[in-house]
């Protein structure tokens, strides 16, 4: 990382400290009377007692590639357990011809009650049944900061390690290894209780994870028609060969789906 990128990264980590907010009068009487040989550890949050959220969606997806060509239609299935800190979800999608699942996990205490940092951790496979078979791990880390009740932004940075086996080419060739860096960023506004609004920008997507740099911006409403169900939306475009020149649109994917909370 050059000196540019260090002093971004610098300047964005010290500003969000000022930024996260601070009740002096709580910390002044909390120094008063507690134990001054025992740490301190009211502004870090391990686990949310009495917490957990799951999920249940089933969406449909139909991609068109650069000729503007219906190519593809998917369905899929995700399962998310949601304990605030610790966050797990499953999904299998299916194609005409190819299957794949992604198992998503991370965990991230919580600081100061809107700061949330941890390990994350990505498995993916994809089965094509006549050409390939991919395995796909990324190991990373995970950030969340929610200053204000309408809006939030989340973070993660990975290590990509990818191997592939070309049917037609395996054992001979033995297994094709790949590794680069991923990344992904959401920005969430919430201007009413029931409506979510997303905008992100992506290296990867839940059932596709591509070599850097191919990225994906996206754009998803959630709609919450009552206090399980939701319906959302969601288009994406994607871009390839992104460092140079010759930067070209790839494909166009729209999404609908559901959502059951319980």
């Amino acid at each position: 990382m050059n000196l540019k990128y260090k002093t971004l990264v610098f300047v964005f980590l010290f500003s969000m400290f000022f930024l996260l907010p601070v009740n002096s009068q709580e910390a002044e009487t909390n120094t008063e009377y507690s134990d001054s040989s025992a740490p301190n550890l009211d502004f870090i949050n391990f686990f949310t007692e009495n917490y957990v959220n799951h999920k249940l969606t089933l969406q449909e997806k139909a991609k068109n590639y650069s000729n503007f060509r219906l190519v593809t239609l998917s369905t899929a299935i995700t399962q998310q357990t949601d304990m605030k800190e610790l966050f797990v979800s499953t999904g299998i999608e299916s194609l005409y011809n190819q299957l794949n699942f992604t198992s998503d996990i991370y965990y991230a205490p919580t600081f100061w009650n809107c700061l949330n940092a941890g390990a994350h951790l990505i498995n993916h496979f994809t089965w094509n049944y006549t050409d390939y078979f991919e395995y796909d791990f990324l190991p990373g880390i995970y950030l969340s900061y929610k200053p204000a009740a309408w809006f939030y932004m989340t973070g993660s940075a990975f290590f990509q390690l990818k191997s592939s086996y070309i049917f037609d080419i395996y054992p001979s060739a033995g297994t094709i290894i790949s590794t680069c860096p991923a990344f992904s960023v959401i920005f969430g506004f919430l201007p009413q209780e029931d409506l979510e609004i997303k905008i992100s920008i992506s290296s990867y997507d839940y059932f596709r994870y591509y070599l850097f740099f191919a990225p994906e911006y996206k754009l998803e409403a959630v709609y919450k028609a009552t206090k399980h169900l939701s319906i959302f939306l969601s288009g994406d475009v994607q871009f390839v060969d992104f460092f140079t020149l010759s930067a070209n649109f790839s494909s166009l994917t729209a999404c609908i789906g559901i959502s059951w909370e319980f």
